[in-house]
Parts: C-alpha cells; sequence; structure tokens
C-alpha cells in the first residue's frame, strides 16, 4: 500500500507541474488553445475572398491548410500555407510559409493530403482553354515547391468530357495511388457523381472503372460525390447528394471494389439513394470506422420551415442505417435555424469529431461549431458546452470547413467573414482530452503494460490482446510530439518497448498496431 501511495503522490506531483507548464492541460476538451497564436486563432485577410477547404497536421505537428484566394478582378488561385506549431508561417516552406498556384482565370483547392514521405498533394479545379473547369492535382516537395517528377512539372490535369469536372475530395491507397471524388458533367450536362483514380505520377489509371473513372447512373442535373474513404479491405466508399427531382436533393453513398465497379453488397446494388424529409439533404463529410462502418455529415432541411439541420449518420458494412447510432442510425440536431457538418475524424477513443457551422440563416450570423458524439452518436457532454463549442469571429456569417486532429489538439479551417463583408482565411486549434485523462490508463481492456507508470526503468514490457505480429508501434507526447520507440516481437504474447533513456515527465500516448487490429493505452512517465 505504500508504494501505491508513493506512485500516487508523485502523479500527483508531475501533473500538477505539467499544468503549470501548459496551461491548457487541465482545460475543458474543446476550449481554444492560447499556445497557437497567443489567441487560438489565426485569421489572414488577403484583401478579398479567401478560404481554407482543408486541413492536415504533419507528424511534427505542423499545419497545413488549402484553398483559394480571389484578387481585385475576382480571379482564383491555390493557396497552400504551412504553419509552425505556435501558428506562425513556416519560412523552411514556400515563399515564407505561402506556396500559390495560378492557371487560366480560376483555379482552387478543395482537398490536401499529405503523404508518408512528406510530399504535399492538392487536389481541386482549374478553368480549361474553353472556360469550363477541369479537375487538378498538384504534388509538392516537403518545402513547399511543385515535384517535377509528378504529372507535368507538378500538375496533372484531368479533363474527362465536354462540361465542367471538379474534384471536392482525396484520398490515397496504400499503393500510392490517388483517388478523387467530385463530379463530371456528360453530354446531356447532367452532373455525374464520379470517382477518379490516378497513379502515383499522376497520370489516370485507366485499370480502374471505365477509363480510370468509376461512376453511378443518374437522372436529374445536380448530383455529386463530396466525400470519400476507403475500408480496410480496400474498397472505396464515397457520399454526396443526388437530384430525384427538381424539387430537393437526396443523400447520396455509394460503395466500389478495388477495380472501380459498384458492390451490389451494398445498399440498392451498390447505391444508397435516401431522403428524410422530401426536401433537400445532401452529405458533405465521412470517415470510415475500423470496423468499416461509415460515419457521414451534413444537413438535413425541415419541410415546413425549410431550416437547416445538422445530419450526423452512420451506415453498416452492408449500407443501411445503423439501428445503434442516434435513432435508427440518424442524428439530427436543430437548436438553430442553420446548422451544418462539413468536416468529420473519429478520435482513437471512437468519438466522433464534426465541424461546420450554427446559427441564423445564410448569409446572416453564423459560427463555427465544433460537435462531439459518443459512439452511439450521443452529445458527448463532457467536450465544450453540452457536447459542442461555437467560435465566432466578427460577428458575421462564418463557416469551419476542415477538421484535424493531432495528438491531444483539433485543427479547424475555413473561412471568418469580416467588417468589409469580405471572407478571410481563418484556422483555429482548439485543446482534446485524447491522450491526457490518467484514470485507466487502458484505451483498450485487453493491452496489458507494465511498469505505468513509469519512474525507472525506460523498458516497457506489453502483452498484446492477440497473437499477430506488430507491425507498427507509435508513441506521442500530448502535444502530439512524437517519440522515437524501438520494439522487439520476437514471443507470441509479450513484446519489449525500449524508450528514450531522456524522455520527458509527461503523459504519452502509445499506439500499437497488429496485423489484426489497433491497440492504444496512456503511458505516464514520472521521471
Amino acid at each position: 500500500m505504500k508504494s501505491v501511495s508513493f506512485i500516487s503522490l508523485l502523479l500527483g506531483s508531475v501533473l500538477t507541474i505539467l499544468c503549470a507548464a501548459h496551461p491548457g492541460f487541465s482545460q475543458t476538451a474543446g476550449t481554444l488553445d492560447v499556445s497557437f497564436h497567443s489567441t487560438g486563432t489565426l485569421v489572414t485577410d488577403n484583401g478579398y475572398l479567401d478560404l481554407y477547404q482543408d486541413v492536415e497536421v504533419q507528424p511534427d505537428g505542423k499545419i497545413v491548410a488549402a484553398g483559394t484566394f480571389y484578387d481585385a478582378i475576382w480571379s482564383a488561385s491555390i493557396q497552400v500555407v504551412r504553419l509552425l506549431e505556435n501558428g506562425s508561417n513556416d519560412p523552411s516552406f514556400g515563399d515564407n510559409g505561402v506556396f500559390t498556384y495560378h492557371k487560366n482565370y480560376e483555379t482552387g483547392a478543395y482537398a490536401c493530403h499529405i503523404k508518408e514521405n512528406g510530399k504535399i498533394l492538392v487536389a481541386g479545379i482549374t478553368t480549361d482553354d474553353l472556360g469550363a473547369f477541369a479537375m487538378i492535382v498538384l504534388q509538392m516537395d516537403p518545402d513547399g515547391v511543385l515535384d517535377p517528377s509528378f504529372g507535368t512539372s507538378g500538375v496533372s490535369y484531368i479533363d474527362l468530357g465536354p462540361g465542367e469536372d471538379i474534384a471536392y475530395a482525396m484520398t490515397v491507397q496504400q499503393d500510392n495511388k490517388i483517388l478523387l471524388a467530385g463530379y463530371s458533367a456528360n453530354a446531356n450536362y447532367l452532373n455525374v457523381p464520379v470517382v477518379v483514380r490516378l497513379n502515383p505520377d499522376g497520370s489516370l489509371d485507366n485499370s480502374f472503372g471505365i477509363n480510370g473513372v468509376a461512376t453511378v447512373p443518374v437522372t436529374e442535373t445536380d448530383n455529386d460525390f463530396s466525400c470519400l474513404d476507403l475500408q480496410s479491405d480496400g474498397k472505396i466508399v464515397a457520399a454526396g447528394h443526388i437530384s430525384n427531382g427538381l424539387n430537393w436533393f437526396s443523400l447520396l453513398a455509394a460503395r466500389f471494389d478495388t477495380s472501380g465497379v459498384l458492390d451490389a453488397t451494398y445498399a440498392n446494388e451498390g447505391i444508397l439513394n435516401l431522403n428524410l424529409n422530401n426536401v433537400d439533404d445532401e452529405f458533405f463529410g465521412m470517415k470510415i470506422q475500423e470496423d468499416d462502418r461509415a460515419v457521414l455529415t451534413g444537413f438535413t432541411t425541415m419541410s415546413n420551415t425549410l431550416d437547416f439541420h445538422f445530419l450526423a449518420m452512420r451506415l453498416t458494412n452492408e449500407g443501411l442505417a445503423d439501428p445503434t447510432f442516434g435513432t435508427d442510425g440518424v442524428v439530427v440536431m436543430d437548436q438553430n435555424p442553420y446548422m451544418v457538418g462539413n468536416a468529420m475524424v473519429i478520435q482513437p477513443d471512437g468519438k466522433i469529431l464534426i465541424a461546420g457551422t450554427s446559427g441564423e440563416k445564410m448569409p446572416m450570423n453564423n459560427d463555427w461549431c465544433l460537435w462531439r458524439l459518443n459512439q452511439d452518436g450521443t452529445p458527448d457532454l463532457s467536450f465544450g458546452n453540452q457536447g459542442n463549442v461555437l467560435t465566432e469571429f466578427f460577428g458575421e456569417a462564418d463557416e469551419a470547413r476542415a477538421l484535424a486532429l493531432t495528438g491531444d489538439r483539433i485543427v479547424v479551417a475555413g473561412k471568418a467573414r469580416n467588417v468589409s463583408q469580405n471572407f478571410d482565411f481563418a484556422i483555429a486549434r482548439y485543446i482534446n482530452d485524447i491522450g491526457v485523462s490518467i484514470p485507466g490508463y487502458a484505451a483498450n481492456p485487453g493491452l496489458e503494460i507494465y511498469p505505468n507508470p513509469i519512474y525507472v526503468t525506460k523498458t516497457l514490457h506489453l502483452r498484446k490482446p492477440d497473437n499477430s505480429p506488430v507491425t507498427q508501434v507509435n508513441m506521442s507526447f500530448f502535444d502530439g510530439k512524437i517519440v522515437p520507440v524501438r520494439y522487439s516481437d520476437g514471443e507470441k504474447e509479450w513484446m519489449n518497448l525500449e524508450l528514450p533513456a531522456d524522455l520527458a515527465p509527461g503523459v504519452y500516448l502509445l499506439q500499437v498496431s497488429s496485423e489484426t487490429a489497433n491497440y492504444s493505452c496512456k503511458i505516464v512517465v514520472l521521471n
């Protein structure tokens, strides 16, 4: 009993020191992180219309945000910015932290992705020689310079047909092939939802779908895929909206096999076409859980008021509404007339973070909103104010468009409307509680590790819940910084982890991946 009391005393002392050194450590999840740009928010005004559409965080904690800015003659260009952890521009990237690209009259970015080798992909649109939109993908080296080994001098243009082609979302397969989701206008000027696959060098992968393109059939004009993600078996789920008539959009989700063919075992012959209230419903964001269930967000419209209500939904692996989530698979929130979910991440503990906007009907006063849901779709009351956080900039129409998670920090990007009625680039970082809560230590009860807390040795012994070989081990400090770990996995049940000898006191998140599952636990270092 004395040793337990001694460890408790030491643990309490370390946590007191940590809280003093890091003021945000003890704050409620959802609080603005004032170590970022001193206020937790960063607004950049280029003078006209500016907006970020996507954001990612590198393993070293640097933030990469991609979007579009317009100049005085309303000509648009892509802008990618890389920020240091404190919110200042990274001088080692592009031109003092900023990369810009312009072609023809209008060029814009909707999605970005940081590859394992540190190269950065950006996808979106550009006008072709006839003035219609074509898809565009850029690949940059880690220093913010176009990579000449990709496409033509770092740029790949995808012009699929006679009409407009737009890429809204992007992900990368394990073989480094690139998937884009958006729409392509056909010869009848119907916007057809498409998934396009590129080879790692930026060329169309003609082995996918038909000449590199997978589609779903449509009968009306306005349809698209706005998000996509990959299942563990490599199958592709894309979602957005589909028009069933002149009066409303319906929710659309489709699953394709690895060759770009609709998977007939999913929903109705591979396609979910669902309308909740006989008005407009749309999906904007999606992530696939570890069990391959898709979680989606967007909005549903009420027929009596035409208010936009927040929507979250989970689909089973068969493409049906998951009855264990919300009410028959659906979560709707209607506290304000305009509530929309735009982007989503799933935390390591399975909780769901969604970023969007909430407030008056557009273009009136809307605030950024962050929601956190438990795994069953109920609001997580430990987050912010009863499960959500509002961030207001200038009292105008603001919208959070993108979301990323790093350690115990949440990074959100989008736009903030200033008093001159122009939209500005905006980024905010929030405190989270992943990796810092001490009770229980283990996030997965089957994962055993000792000693924990650590106060003498720097060797850990870990017993896995299964006997499959370990494929990856990651360890990070609560601020997201990666800690190098060496491990040996010679025995079936137990493995050893060697930590750095100079490991600082604090709380760490250990993540272990085997061939069959992923596990995580919190490690407390006392000296």
